[in-house]
């Protein structure tokens, strides 16, 4: 058996050989097909993923670390095709032992589908919304020269 594959593939490659003499045109048709339906699974593939969201460049400046994430919108119903948009809102980095979440240490913004950006000194904070929204704070960790990425759900609003 193993003795056959030689045989096989060197028929198989003296048949291919052959053929592409005699009609090197379809050839030349079947590989554009096979390439246009490559770029058509890409695309249809990419357009039911759903929209992507926006990660900024963070440039850090000394002693400084920094968080980075979206704001995910909460749908009761459950997710929606292609999953959560991420929205705009604001959010907050809070000391630890800042329960009634009363003075933020640093703040940052996102717009649709784009991230946050919030810049504070190393330490352990609370990334909480801004303006006393009732979604959940989420602990996260600064270190200086280091990105930390952490995502928010919204739960104030849901659709």
């Amino acid at each position: 058996m193993a003795g056959e594959r030689p045989g096989r593939l060197i028929a198989l490659r003296r048949e291919l050989r052959r053929l592409t003499r005699k009609h090197p045109g379809a050839w030349a048709c079947l590989g554009i097909a096979c390439l246009a339906a490559l770029l058509i699974v890409a695309a249809l593939s990419g357009a039911a993923s759903g929209p992507k969201r926006v990660s900024p460049n963070v440039s850090l400046p000394s002693g400084m670390g920094a968080v980075v994430g979206g704001i995910e919108a909460c749908y009761d119903s459950g997710p929606p095709p292609g999953g959560y948009p991420w929205v705009a809102g604001t959010v907050a980095l809070y000391a630890e032992g800042d329960k009634g979440f009363v003075k933020p240490i640093a703040t940052g913004s996102a717009a649709p589908n784009a991230d946050f950006v919030v810049l504070a000194p190393p330490g352990d904070y609370e990334l909480a919304p801004y303006a006393g929204l009732s979604n959940p704070a989420v602990s996260v960790t600064v270190r200086s020269g280091h990105t930390t990425f952490q995502d928010l759900r919204s739960t104030g609003g849901c659709i």
